[in-house]
């Protein structure tokens, strides 16, 4: 009876995910083979086709719709990156794994910027390209981990420009001290108590900060200071 039953339902019947559909690019044909073949050892996964260049990358791509591009970097016609992003214009739904050779920040970086959902190196193992293709298929970026420290040192270098820029960066902490007090109402004979110090030693911190910050009134420095939360506004009843 209950046999009968999941056989009407269909609920005894086990379900056959589509299988994730790939397209392998590269120069040399050796690669692709090679390609081909780590690929296709997954059951869940069948390689549609083949592009030697970047151009064919795109035409093969906007032809046979593939659900993942594993895209090599270095092309002819178009490189890797310039590919990427024509195809992308094109098919918009596809995913695209790059194959690094380097692990450069303009390889790393230059792929996601290009569009790209994954970046593996070239030297990786089946395993990894294909759970790369898997986890860019669910929607999700992959990054290979013998890639990670180029993208974290990427980003700290950019998290020390953005601070370089930053005028606050260059107060010291007595500057920054002495504002907080300014914002809070002190002033400057107040400050120079607590703080132990010449009232004419304060009003140089407070000039000194004022420059740096390029604002020109006192107004200015405790508005800058609110907007910055180095202080605590309290709004009445």
């Amino acid at each position: 009876m209950w046999s009968r039953l999941l056989d009407a339902t269909g609920i005894g019947e086990a379900a056959v995910p589509d299988k994730i559909r790939v397209l392998v690019t590269g120069e040399q044909g050796l690669m692709r083979e090679g390609l081909h073949s780590l690929l296709t050892a997954y059951n869940d996964i069948e390689v549609v086709g083949e592009a030697e260049d970047g151009k064919q990358a795109v035409e093969r791509t906007r032809e046979l719709r593939p659900d993942v591009v594993i895209m090599d970097a270095n092309m002819k016609m178009l490189n890797g990156f310039e590919a990427t992003r024509s195809l992308l214009r094109e098919v918009p739904g596809t995913k695209v794994v790059i194959l690094a050779e380097r692990d450069t920040r303009e390889n790393v970086v230059g792929a996601f910027l290009a569009g790209a959902s994954g970046c593996v190196p070239k030297a990786t193992t089946g395993a990894d390209l294909a759970f790369a293709a898997r986890a860019v298929h669910r929607g999700e970026l992959y990054l290979h981990p013998s890639l990670t420290q180029t993208m974290v040192r990427t980003y700290l270098s950019f998290k020390k420009m953005e601070m370089s820029d930053d005028p606050y960066e260059h107060l010291t902490e007595r500057e920054r001290h002495v504002m907080r007090l300014v914002a809070e109402g002190r002033t400057s004979s107040e400050i120079a108590r607590d703080l132990g110090i010449a009232a004419k030693t304060v009003r140089g911190h407070i000039a000194g900060t004022m420059k740096k910050l390029n604002v020109h009134r006192r107004g200015e420095l405790i508005k800058y200071a609110i907007r910055r939360g180095l202080v605590d506004i309290e709004i009445g009843n």
